[in-house]
């Protein structure tokens, strides 16, 4: 008897912790002041000498149709990838090659001293003095904007380098440190959920825009900060147009809807196409074309590890439309096969290299039927592993009984 009560118990405590468990909201993934301060000695090594020198900027990833400038390094970008942080009129010293950091920002020095782990703040207007000193000591300054502040180390006779910046930033922003795998991860999750959202609310007679609406409103109740890019909901004549933004047609029975989306989580963008009929059943054509577009893209996957170049990638999906047929209606004839991911949607990377585990990159293949009006992209987002790659965008279906049966279901909802 008194076996049994204690056996009782132990359930009735498991019992409460699942639920307690269960009840709880997940954790969202953060950084932490370290992961920075271990990017600023890591950039210091990869300039080698001299000092170094990056400005901030207001964010422009965010609901506003406003989004950092394709592939830069600067303007602000750098700051916020250095510091973890944006401040209105900072800027921040690294020394090379031992990284020790001083940031000349306006507010509480102590506190942002212990927040961001630097070994120095002194305030935004003491910035011109310390050049001074510093010009002393070495003349090479590496820079990652030539403005303004180029300008003001000009004037103490530097020669600030913003291709050696540049240079190592790629290096560095190109492979992504574990923390920022996880809001990688996180910034698709959201996305992929958006996805769902829409797939189940699709019909004949909505409108582009209503989609856009589901899709933007998921994002923001799955803890986006926004969006990585504009997002494009295109149907019929308007899905050949690649960065199609007006969204704004009624989408009509028989059309296929292409969705080309991506929320940002803490500064860490995604990129993941999906497209479907909107009466919930692939056409025959439109079957065919589609399976011949996700074919590609898998051809893509099936060598897609580090050592490949993204020629080799390339080869591989092209082959797989051309063998079947579509190759006057081929992406090649559009645009690439895909591109770096990272704080930006189309972010910094060596495209004539071989991939590196560590690296974030989209294959997206598409066929563009302009005659049928049937054009198809599939975008997924994948991180390079040791072995392979790991499809971060797996939660948005893709497969045509995946996409068929979740809409079917989904008529019942909405």
């Amino acid at each position: 008897m008194k076996v049994r009560r204690a056996l009782l118990g132990v359930v009735a405590v498991a019992f409460c912790v699942r639920l307690t468990a269960q009840d709880a909201k997940p954790r969202l993934p953060t950084f932490e002041a370290k992961e920075f301060k271990g990017r600023r000695e890591a950039f210091a090594k990869e300039v080698g000498a001299g000092w170094i020198v990056s400005s901030a900027r207001k964010p422009l990833q965010g609901f506003k149709e406003v989004w950092p400038t394709e592939g830069s390094v600067g303007y602000g970008l750098s700051f916020f990838y250095l510091v973890g942080r944006d401040l209105a009129n900072a800027r921040v010293v690294i020394e090379a090659p031992g990284g020790r950091t001083t940031l000349f920002a306006d507010g509480d020095a102590k506190k942002l001293q212990k927040e961001l782990a630097v070994d120095e703040v002194r305030a935004a207007g003491a910035f011109a003095d310390f050049v001074k000193e510093m010009a002393k000591k070495s003349k090479e300054v590496a820079i990652d904007a030539m403005g303004v502040t180029a300008e003001e180390l000009q004037t103490e006779g530097l020669e600030p380098s913003s291709r050696t910046f540049s240079a190592a930033m790629v290096r560095l922003r190109e492979i992504k440190s574990e923390p920022e795998k996880e809001m990688l991860r996180k910034a698709a999750d959201l996305t992929n959920r958006a996805h769902v959202a829409a797939i189940k609310a699709g019909r004949p007679g909505i409108n582009e825009g209503e989609i856009q609406k589901i899709i933007e409103k998921t994002m923001r109740d799955q803890a986006a900060e926004g969006l990585a890019f504009g997002s494009i909901c295109a149907s019929s004549s308007n899905t050949p147009v690649i960065h199609y933004r007006n969204n704004n047609k009624e989408v009509k029975d028989g059309e296929l809807m292409l969705r080309d989306v991506g929320g940002s989580y803490l500064g860490y963008a995604t990129d993941i196409t999906r497209t479907w009929p909107v009466n919930g059943k692939f056409g025959d054509l439109q079957r065919k074309e589609y399976e011949a577009v996700l074919a590609s893209q898998k051809a893509a996957e099936k060598i897609l590890k580090p050592g490949v170049s993204w020629r080799e990638l390339d080869a591989a999906a092209a082959k797989e439309i051309v063998d079947r047929g579509f190759a006057k209606v081929s992406y090649k004839n559009f645009h690439g096969l895909g591109h770096f991911v990272g704080l930006q949607t189309h972010d910094v990377g060596n495209y004539r290299g071989a991939l590196k585990e560590g690296m974030c990159i989209t294959i997206e293949p598409g066929i563009y039927d302009r005659e049928n009006l049937i054009s198809i992209r599939i975008e997924d987002t994948y991180l390079v592993t040791k072995d392979g790659f790991e499809r971060l965008s797996a939660g948005a279906p893709r497969e045509v009984d995946e996409i068929e049966g979740m809409m079917k279901r989904g008529a019942k909802e909405y």
